[in-house]
């Protein structure tokens, strides 16, 4: 089914002008239209990716082993260890724009990145702004 979906569904697509006027749209990223097209212009894509309940899990399931991991406290000593003390700060959350991001292969999900900034959502944002259902 989720292998039909991403070969013939055509349902939601990504209207490139309306992406542009998104973009354009914020006088704080007067330029970054261009840049996006002149460097990076597979950073939006043209149509949906559909995932399987078996992906999403063997997703969760990366996430939830770096979660234990990270909270060990071996870990974060080891980690912290030449760290600046500013670094052991701990705000009692791992933040608003924790992201994982997983790149789908023909062997299922592999994680590539795990970040703590904004800029998935400031484009997610774009995105959606941006996203048209035929």
């Amino acid at each position: 089914m989720i292998e039909t979906l991403n070969r013939d569904c055509f349902c939601v697509s990504v209207d490139p002008e309306a992406l542009r006027r998104a973009i354009e749209a914020d006088p704080a990223a007067r330029g970054l239209h261009r840049l996006i097209e002149e460097r990076c212009p597979h950073l939006f894509a043209a149509l949906p990716l559909f995932v399987s309940r078996r992906h999403v899990d063997a997703m969760a399931a990366v996430i939830r082993a770096v979660e234990s991991v990270v909270a060990l406290p071996a870990y974060r000593e080891a980690a912290l260890g030449w760290a600046p003390e500013i670094a052991r700060f701990d705000p009692g959350t791992p933040g608003a724009f924790m992201g994982y991001d997983f790149h789908l292969g023909a062997d299922g999900p592999r994680l590539i990145e795990i970040n703590t900034n904004a800029g998935g959502a400031l484009f997610n944002t774009i995105l959606a702004r941006a996203t048209r259902v035929l």
